[in-house]
This record gives C-alpha cells, structure tokens and sequence, in this order.
C-alpha cells in the first residue's frame, strides 16, 4: 500500500513538521499556508457549513450491515467490487458504495482495509447528506492524522498522499480529481 506513494519519505516527514497543529498552517520562512476546512472546501469542493456529522458508530454500521446485508463490515474492496463490476444496484446503494471508496481511501484515509464506521451514520439519511459540513469533517480526520504523525505515529500519515498534493500544489490536485461533490 505504501509504495503507491510517490511523494519521497523525506520530503513528507519534513512537511509534517513544518505544519502547526495549534493554528493548523504551514510554516515555512516566516510565511504561512492556513489548512482549514474554506482550504478543504476549495480544493475539493465539498460542502461547507451546514450540520456537524454526529458520529454515531454503531448505529451506522447497523445500517450498512442491514442495507447490503451482512452481518460483518467487509474490506473497502467490497464497495469498489461493487462499483467495478457494473452491478444493478439502486442509486442510492450505488452512491453508498462510490461514498465508502471515497471516504476510506481518499477523504477520510486510515491505514486499515476496511471503511471507519465513524461517517456510516451519514448514509442512514442521504436526503441529508449534502447538508453536513463535510468540509469540516475531512479537515479534522486530516489534521488528526497530523497530529498523530508528529508525535511518532508515522505509519498512519505515510497512506494519505492526496493530502500532501494538497498542502503542496491544490492547482495540480484539482486537475486529477474527479468531480464526485456533484449532489
């Protein structure tokens, strides 16, 4: 997982301590970069203001469970498959679906196989779903990561390099992502 990296490890352990968590910016030569959920909103377009996502683990993962019916949380891989090999599937199931992969490997990246059941709960109500800050909620799952990287977990931030694309260059980011904000 961690070869699909092509940021050098050198240059990301360097970064991350040139980030303040306490103010959430770069510092680097007196200047500052903010990295703040408007920072998040305009590199990736999610939504911004609206309702906080109240995180309700168990909850959320009971609905995933029962929508799909399982009765274990499967691999990110599961929702991919899904997507990849063109099933009949609603379009809200199919949305789920494109939403997990999303979250799991792009905007809410952690270093296990299987999808966090901290944002499940925002599947329950997808009329809803446009409504959350999801702004907020991608800057404070990155900026953790932050966190926990400068005081030594470096094998959680070593899986997230579509955050350093972008901390480094939102231009070049914007141009290789696709438009998935579309409500």
């Amino acid at each position: 997982m961690y070869e699909k990296c092509v940021i050098p490890t050198k240059f990301i352990n360097w970064l991350a301590h040139q980030i303040d968590v306490r103010t959430s910016e770069i510092v680097m030569n007196g200047k500052f970069i903010h990295f703040n959920k408007v920072s998040v909103h305009k590199v990736l377009g999610a939504s911004i203001g609206g309702d906080l996502l109240i995180v309700d683990c168990e909850a959320g993962e009971a609905f995933v469970l029962s929508k799909f019916n399982l009765t274990k949380l499967p691999p990110v891989s599961f929702f991919g498959d899904k997507i990849k090999n063109n099933e009949s599937l609603p379009d809200d199931d199919m949305f789920i679906c494109f939403m997990m992969v999303a979250l799991s490997c792009f905007l809410c990246p952690d270093p296990s196989v299987y999808p966090s059941t901290k944002y499940m709960i925002a599947f329950k109500d997808l009329s809803r779903f446009q409504n959350i800050d999801w702004s907020l909620y991608i800057y404070e799952w990155l900026i953790g990561a932050v966190r926990k990287f400068c005081f030594g977990c470096w094998e959680v931030f070593e899986i997230y390099p579509y955050f350093w694309w972008l901390l480094i260059c939102p231009c070049c980011l914007i141009s290789r992502l696709p438009q998935f904000w579309y409500f």
